[in-house]
């Protein structure tokens, strides 16, 4: 879970400069390739079967995407909006209520 962290960190510093950069919607379109990549390095780590170097790849692309994405919802919330706490609080519940069904799932 370490790579999970440092994943967490640096996608989320990557995609900050990205969004500074290039703006939002060039943001979403690397988000989706980062999904991609995160899907395929979990779909070979699987197929593998065993504990090896496949798996501190997958889990560092887990963190990178959940990094990135966090960041680039935070940004949409923080400029689109002019009330600027209903919109973390709004997000933060229906992530709540959501991890709760499917845990319970």
């Amino acid at each position: 879970m370490v790579s999970f962290g440092f994943g967490e960190v640096i996608g989320g510093y990557i995609m900050g400069i990205i969004i500074d950069k290039c703006g939002s919607k060039q943001g979403s379109i690397k988000n989706v390739f980062i999904a991609i990549f995160a899907t395929v390095t979990t779909i070979i780590s699987t197929n593998m079967g065993e504990y090896n170097y496949m798996t501190f790849i997958m889990t560092f692309a887990w963190g990178y995407l959940d990094g990135a994405i966090n960041i680039h919802c935070f940004q949409i919330l923080g400029f689109e909006f002019a009330n600027k706490s209903e919109p973390f609080g709004v997000f933060n519940l229906v992530q709540g209520v959501c991890v709760f069904i499917m845990q319970e799932i």
